[in-house]
C-alpha cells in the first residue's frame, strides 16, 4: 500500500513537472511573429488605438491631395492604427529586435544587443507608430508626427497614474528610418523615487498633436478634419511584471 502510494505520487510530481514546464516562458529569441505582435500590440506595454474615418469631406480632400489607388476604390470608411508602446521597456525592444530577425533572417547581431542592453534608468519612453490598409489617409499623420515638436507638445503629453499624479514629456524625436515610430521621452524619477511603482495601478499615455488635416474619427460629415491629433491609451502596471521585474 505504501509502495502504490509512493508511485502516485511520483506520478503527481512528475505531472505537475511536465505541466510547469510547458507554461514556462520561452526565450524572447525564440518568440514567433504571434509572440511579437502580442508583446507589441496587446500587453502591459503595447496597446493599439484604432481610429476610423467616415467623413465624405475627408475622403473629397483626401482624393485631392494624392492619386486615388485601386485599393481605395471600394470607398469603405478607412481607419488608421496607432501603436503605442512603452520602448523603454525590455521585452518591448527584444520583440522589436525579435521582429527585425524574423523578417531579415538575420542573427542577433551586436547593435541589436546595444539596443536591448541600453540603460533606461532616467527615462521612460513611450513610442508611436501608425499604420494603415488605406495608403491615403497616412500623409496626414505622417505631417503631424514630423512637424511636431517639444514648444507645442510639452503641456499636451503626458503620462497619468492611477492616482492622478502627472508627468509630462521631456524630450521628443519625430520617427525615425528604422519603424519604431515617435518617441516620447518622460523622467523616470519624480523628487528622487519611480514614477510608476507597482502600486500605481494604471498608467495612461495621453497626446494631443497639432496637424491641420488629422482626419476627426468622431465627425459625421459636417467636419472632416480636427486641428489636433488626440492619443489616449490606458496601461495595467500589474501586467508589466516580466521576469519578476517591473519594466516600463
Amino acid at each position: 500500500m505504501l509502495r502504490k502510494t509512493a508511485v502516485i505520487l511520483a506520478l503527481i510530481i512528475l505531472t505537475v513537472g511536465l505541466v510547469n514546464a510547458q507554461k514556462a516562458p520561452k526565450d524572447w529569441a525564440e518568440w514567433s511573429d504571434k509572440d511579437v505582435k502580442k508583446v507589441l500590440d496587446n500587453s502591459g506595454w503595447g496597446q493599439v488605438q484604432t481610429d476610423t474615418v467616415t467623413s465624405e469631406l475627408f475622403f473629397k480632400q483626401a482624393n485631392r491631395r494624392v492619386a486615388r489607388t485601386s485599393e481605395d476604390a471600394n470607398n469603405q470608411a478607412p481607419s488608421i492604427s496607432y501603436h503605442i508602446r512603452f520602448m523603454s521597456a525590455k521585452p518591448v525592444r527584444e520583440a522589436l529586435v525579435r521582429k527585425i530577425m524574423i523578417d531579415q533572417k538575420v542573427g542577433l547581431t551586436d547593435p541589436l544587443k546595444a539596443f536591448i542592453n541600453r540603460p533606461t534608468d532616467q527615462w521612460i519612453v513611450v513610442a508611436v507608430a501608425f499604420d494603415s490598409a488605406t495608403g491615403r489617409i497616412l500623409g496626414p499623420a505622417v505631417q503631424a508626427f514630423n512637424s511636431a515638436n517639444l514648444g507645442v507638445l510639452r503641456n499636451n503629453v503626458y503620462l497619468e497614474r492611477g492616482d492622478g499624479k502627472r508627468i509630462f514629456i521631456e524630450q521628443y524625436h519625430i520617427p525615425g528610418a528604422e519603424g519604431f515610430g515617435a518617441q516620447f521621452t518622460f523622467p523616470r524619477m519624480v523628487d528622487g523615487k519611480p514614477f510608476i511603482t507597482a502600486d500605481s495601478g494604471t498608467v495612461r499615455f495621453h497626446a494631443e498633436i497639432p496637424s491641420d488635416d488629422v482626419p476627426d474619427p468622431n465627425s459625421t460629415g459636417s467636419t472632416g478634419t480636427t486641428n489636433v491629433l488626440k492619443l489616449d491609451m490606458k496601461f495595467k502596471v500589474a501586467e508589466m511584471m516580466y521576469d519578476g521585474k517591473l519594466e516600463y
